[in-house]
């Protein structure tokens, strides 16, 4: 009987880590938003890289996906996180740097349905 309860404990501890990562989600309000056109356009930049980057680990992680599925979906949420963030960042730069020309922030594009 003892033996078993240790299989078990094991399987589980091997199951749970298949389950994925917990996603590190960006607030789309920040208490450091502020209006420098230039760190709202830097800011930019990197969530797009980012988001680039999550994508591209959807894809390399496709077959572990299909095989087990990941409950907590962690590249989905941040993908959706950081395009709200992005919507706030446009926001920002419309309001705020009108006078450097057009908003240097691209509005992403709504979130495809999965």
């Amino acid at each position: 009987m003892r033996k078993a309860e240790i299989i078990a404990a094991a399987f589980s501890v091997a199951l749970s880590a298949c389950a994925g990562r917990a996603p590190q989600l960006v607030d789309v309000v920040q208490a450091q938003d502020h209006v420098d056109c230039t760190a709202i356009t830097t800011e930019a930049q990197a969530n797009k890289r980012r988001i680039a980057e999550l994508a591209s680990e959807k894809k390399a992680n496709l077959a572990e996906y299909l095989i087990i599925m990941d409950s907590q979906a962690a590249a989905n949420q941040e993908i959706a996180a950081l395009q709200s963030r992005q919507q706030e960042l446009a926001t920002l730069a419309e309001q705020h740097c009108k006078a450097a020309g057009p908003p240097p922030i691209p509005r992403p594009a709504p979130p495809r349905p999965q």
